[in-house]
């Protein structure tokens, strides 16, 4: 049956695109294919492991792997590699802030400048990809005027994505022209006529036929896609989709906006079959238009089947998917992307070439083989959950924790490939649960720095963990508070006598770098030190944090670790000649199982104490400047009773935590209070949701200074709210943490006991894996 689909409370569904041409047959090497352009990826710097790792299990390249036909195997790939390029720049426009500031625009840019011959600035990897080696391999497929045909078409697909990121409403007819290009279908035309080594002239009728063939072919083919990406497009808050254009447009209900997008490509499909039959009257030769039938086939059961568009409500492995496919539908590799079905299968409606055209059976047909494999379940917009790729959670993720908690407790996130959870009984079960393990970290970290204490569980976690937790307690806690507070004196003092300052900037972020430097053995004493080390905290912790993997994240971490490395290897060096009284000399003296720590642990380490002991502190005490500003008397309470600035900074990891989620792995299937998470499924712990949780907390979105009695017991693995995680993960340094925040305010409000904001200045917090205003201006 076709799925029903709800935009609101009016249900309405998605029909079958019935079309009357076939893919091109599966082709046997599909599945070298495949490894080839995972192996090309990784190697360019496209995607990491984790994206590698998805490639292979899903049949997201298929539709790449089916335009190439029976192309020769190394023509096929360059198209292949093409396919990955521009599915890796689709993901980037989505996921909005990559491609916001004008950076879509430079990369324009620089691709006109390489593909043009000349080569200024490269930096991304997918620029470096292209010039390096995509777009040598693809000028030599054909000669004569293709590559310049090309490149237009290439550019018009950037042209048009920019457009459509800037854009206000379009109207019908505009949005139409823009989206055969954003849609990239021209580009991807003009591969497939080279990779055959078959480029037909321009106007092979001297009759106009062919360029209508062409515009034709592409609106099926983007019109597929906007009927089939409906629900992912209003999940991800896109505003273009020839559905959303016509209800605007036309002030259309959504069961009609989408009956009318069906009809308008049925309409488009029945032209192409009738312009085609004009076309070969002309006595030319049809091979070309074969090739063109083949794509919009090969489109309409890529479409129907991979994962990519098929958001579902339910959770997926209860009753939606069936076990153990992770939510992924019903593809496999090597099934070309069309899961079990092949041309010619006698599937309805499946009409070929030259006979009645396309069936349109409307949009409300129900009849059987109209979901296809892998559409088995119903996929419901304003009813699919929110995905960690929508902007939505980087501008105000409150409101999307609400719908997940209260509709979609556990639920899967097909773009990010995670399971998230939202409620707080389920999330503490995975902060606590060993089946719910650091594995993640494989992707995460381990590429970066190696094996490390995150990426360790059980036994292994608990001997190096050892190791570390007496320099953050005890004596070695108070000699911390002291470099605390006089790194924070040292601060403040640099304010004095100004009238307005940026505390994030001049306090917040060189207060914790300082201290876990001065702990760590390192020189911080100046702006310049430590400009330089927030600069490798900034990178790294970005690297970490990057579950959306973007490229350029994933290539300029290893620069980043490498140029830290370089800095750290003298300061080794000198401890192994003499030791210290310092976190380096402590690792160095250090053994498991009888044996030193190794180099790359002990580098390894220091990265990671730096990054994560500088950068949520910084968040974390600009949100306790926050409450304390903008909370009605708590910056006056806190000054009269210092006891409360424990309160105030609990409270605020409470409501404001600074890290807003953790990623785990499960490493066996594991029911939950809401829900089962398969195994194998990286999981999203999304702390912020569940220290907003109002069936733990009371008012959980109010500020309560006197919210907890046990103070002690909210920096400990025992604590209500989950800002430094649970159990045997819990942070490390939560003390660090608490010393640096409380005696930061302290200091602070002692020296300008009337702070306040700038006249004009209001605090917004922004981010979504490390949450905070990026600047507090204030008045001293």
């Amino acid at each position: 049956m076709a799925s029903p689909v709800l935009i609101g409370s009016e249900p309405f569904t998605i029909p079958l695109v019935r079309l009357p041409f076939d893919a091109p047959t599966a082709r046997p090497d599909a599945e070298r294919l495949r490894a080839h352009a995972i192996r090309w990826g990784e190697e360019h710097g496209l995607i990491g492991p984790r994206g590698g790792t998805r490639l292979a299990g899903s049949s997201l390249l298929g539709l790449g792997i089916a335009l190439t036909g029976a192309a020769p195997p190394e023509r096929a790939a360059v198209l292949v590699d093409w396919f990955l390029w521009a599915v890796v720049l689709d993901d980037r426009v989505d996921d909005g802030p990559w491609a916001e500031g004008g950076v879509l625009d430079r990369f324009a840019a620089e691709v006109g400048a390489i593909t043009g011959g000349d080569r200024v600035g490269v930096r991304d990897p997918m620029l470096t990809a292209l010039a390096d080696d995509l777009w040598p391999r693809t000028v030599a497929l054909a000669d004569g005027g293709w590559p310049e045909r090309l490149r237009g078409n290439l550019l018009r697909h950037l042209d048009a994505q920019r457009a459509l990121v800037g854009a206000g409403d379009l109207g019908v007819d505009d949005y139409v022209r823009t989206r055969r290009d954003a849609f990239g279908a021209p580009l991807f035309f003009d591969l497939v006529e080279a990779v055959d080594g078959a480029v037909p002239p321009a106007d092979p009728c001297g009759r106009g036929c062919w360029a209508v063939l062409r515009e034709r072919a592409a609106d099926v083919v983007s019109w597929t896609n906007d009927l089939h990406s409906v629900a992912k497009d209003v999940v991800l808050g896109e505003r273009f989709n020839l559905v959303t254009v016509l209800a605007r447009e036309r002030g259309l209900t959504a069961r009609s906006a989408v009956g009318s997008a069906h009809a308008m490509l049925m309409a488009a499909a029945r032209e192409f079959v009738a312009v085609e039959r004009e076309h070969r009257g002309h006595g030319v030769d049809v091979r070309a238009v074969r090739r063109l039938e083949q794509v919009m086939g090969a489109c309409a059961d890529w479409h129907r089947t991979t994962s990519r568009y098929h958001l579902r409500a339910a959770v997926p492995g209860q009753g939606d998917n069936g076990p153990g496919d992770n939510g992924r539908g019903d593809d496999r590799p090597g099934d070309n992307g069309r899961g079990d079905e092949r041309p010619g299968d006698g599937r309805p409606g499946n009409s070929r070439p030259g006979d009645d055209g396309p069936r349109d059976d409307g949009p409300d047909n129900d009849g059987p083989g109209n979901d296809g494999p892998g559409n088995d379940g119903p996929v419901r917009v304003g009813g699919a959950p929110p995905t960690l790729k929508s902007r939505r959670f980087e501008v105000d993720p409150h409101p999307l924790y609400a719908e997940l908690r209260t509709t979609f407790p556990v639920a899967y996130d097909e773009p990010t490939d995670t399971w998230l959870l939202s409620r707080y009984a389920d999330v503490r079960t995975a902060l606590t649960d060993p089946r719910f393990t650091n594995a993640n970290y494989r992707w995460q970290i381990a590429p970066l720095l190696g094996h490390s204490i995150v990426s360790m569980d059980g036994g292994e976690h608990t001997a190096h963990r050892a190791l570390l937790t007496p320099e953050f307690r005890s004596r070695a806690l108070a000699v911390l508070r002291d470099s605390i507070t006089e790194v924070a004196t040292s601060l403040v003092e640099r304010l004095r006598g100004r009238r307005r300052a940026d505390l994030v900037a001049e306090f917040g972020t060189p207060l914790p770098v300082r201290v876990i430097a001065r702990a760590l053995g390192l020189p911080a004493d100046t702006p310049e030190q430590v400009a330089r080390l927030h600069g490798w905290t900034r990178v790294g912790f970005a690297y970490l944090s990057n579950y959306r993997q973007d490229p350029g994240v994933l290539t300029r971490g290893p620069a980043n670790r490498d140029d830290f490395y370089a800095y750290l290897q003298p300061h080794l060096d000198a401890r192994r000649e003499r030791r210290g009284d310092d976190l380096i000399s402590a690792m160095l003296d250090s053994t498991v199982d009888g044996r030193p720590l190794s180099e790359e642990y002990v580098r390894g380490c220091c990265a990671i104490l730096l990054t994560a002991g500088s950068e949520t502190s910084t968040a974390g005490l600009a949100n306790l400047i926050v409450n304390a500003l903008d909370e009605p008397g708590v910056r006056d309470a806190v000054r009269r009773d210092p006891d409360l600035l424990d309160r105030a900074v609990a409270e605020t990891l409470r409501r404001d935590a600074p890290m807003q989620l953790v990623l785990r792995q499960t490493s066996e299937a594991v029911e939950l209070p809401s829900g089962t998470v398969p195994a194998g499924a990286t999981v999203a712990c999304l702390i912020g949701s569940a220290n907003r949780d109002p069936d733990r907390f009371s008012r959980p979105d109010e500020f309560d200074l006197h919210r907890t009695d046990g103070l002690d017991r909210e920096y400990g693995a025992a604590s209500t709210h989950l800002a430094f995680g649970a159990g045997r993960h819990f942070c490390l340094g939560s003390h660090l943490a608490r010393a640096e925040l409380t005696t930061g305010l302290r200091v602070l409000l002692d020296a300008f006991p009337d702070l306040r904001w700038a006249p004009g200045f209001s605090p917004a917090p922004v981010g979504f894996v490390k949450r905070c205003p990026p600047r507090l201006e204030v008045a001293l």
